[in-house]
């Protein structure tokens, strides 16, 4: 489950940001076949979610050019 930072907030005014946010989110995980934020439970993930800044793909998986993954950075960002 993917739910954006001002999703978790319970912000009304919700925009197409959080579908850019969505779009990142399930590209990550494609590209590096794990979500871009774990935890041990829903919390630990929503925890990430809102703070936790966004991981770097071509860390994970070798082949991600630099490029891909800045957008997907971009993407995720808060």
């Amino acid at each position: 489950d993917y739910m954006s930072p001002e999703q978790i907030l319970g912000v009304e005014d919700i925009d197409k940001r959080t579908d850019v946010y969505a779009l990142a989110a399930v590209t990550f995980e494609l590209l590096t076949g794990r979500p871009p934020y774990l935890g041990a439970n829903n919390f630990e993930v929503l925890y990430g979610h809102k703070n936790t800044p966004p991981p770097d793909a071509s860390q994970l998986v070798k082949g991600i050019s630099k490029h891909v993954a800045e957008v997907i950075i971009r993407g995720l960002s808060k």
